[in-house]
């Protein structure tokens, strides 16, 4: 009889913690409207920097189809050459008085058709490739803090922007050159006289989906970088430069084995 009331008491503690939870949320909603448009933008942010980096890759991938490179190493060079043709493209669009969103939409879906096969082959074949994973306990903790502080940065990236570069020029100098389908604006901004090639990935991004595109793709630089630091580091330190007593590298041996 004691169990049976002790039962009947935790259950109605418990009932009576939601009813009190829920009577609370009544009142102070979690969501608004606001809280999910926000939501909506973030979304169609990374969404928008995606798409800019596999064009970006894509085209990469044909410019470096006839090199010698691991399936790793041919993403990342991929996307770092990709992207700069990108930005460079969108400067000559620019330039042209062409910079309009409709036209980056069609020719980022232009491009996606033409490179989606490469670009989905080159993806399987770099995670099917072992090098770039961790050998041993040193790497995946390495791997796991790498891993922990891209995740945190990129939620960090998904929020509204208010840095003092980024309101100031990082994401009003795509917006006055999408406004005006031209690299030029009408304000006195000495800033916007820097070199304008990541702000043309971030105009080419905002041209798809907004400015919450543009943090989303100057965070997949800190991701391209780890990848390229990884995969540089396997040709110089690890396998066949690692067993070769002719490398040029004196310790490669004893810290490949490390």
């Amino acid at each position: 009889m004691k169990q049976r009331w002790s039962q009947i008491g935790a259950v109605g503690a418990l009932l009576w913690v939601f009813v009190t939870v829920a009577a609370y949320y009544v009142a102070h909603k979690p969501f608004a409207p606001s809280n999910l448009l926000a939501l909506g933008q973030a979304a169609a942010g990374l969404a928008g920097a995606v798409l800019v980096v596999a064009l970006g890759t894509g085209i990469g991938l044909l410019l470096l189809r006839r090199l010698d490179l691991t399936p790793m190493e041919r993403l990342v060079w991929a996307a770092a050459v990709g992207l700069g043709v990108v930005s460079l493209a969108g400067l000559g669009l620019g330039v042209a008085g062409l910079l309009r969103p409709w036209l980056l939409r069609s020719l980022t879906a232009a491009g996606l058709v033409v490179t989606a096969r490469p670009l989905w082959q080159a993806l399987q074949a770099a995670w099917a490739d072992p090098p770039w994973r961790p050998r041993d306990r040193f790497e995946t903790l390495l791997a796991v803090y790498c891993s922990l502080t891209l995740v945190l940065a990129l939620l960090w990236a998904l929020t509204p922007p208010t840095a003092w570069d980024g309101l100031v020029y990082h994401l009003t100098g795509p917006k006055l050159y999408l406004a005006t389908g031209r690299v030029s604006h009408p304000i006195d901004l000495p800033y916007l006289g820097f070199p304008q090639l990541v702000e043309m990935l971030f105009a080419w991004g905002m041209g798809l989906a907004g400015e919450r595109a543009a943090a989303p793709l100057h965070w997949f630089y800190g991701l391209l970088a780890v990848l390229a630091l990884v995969t540089a580091g396997r040709r110089w330190f690890g396998g066949a430069a690692a067993r070769s007593p002719a490398s040029p590298i004196p310790q490669a041996k004893s810290i490949s084995t490390n």
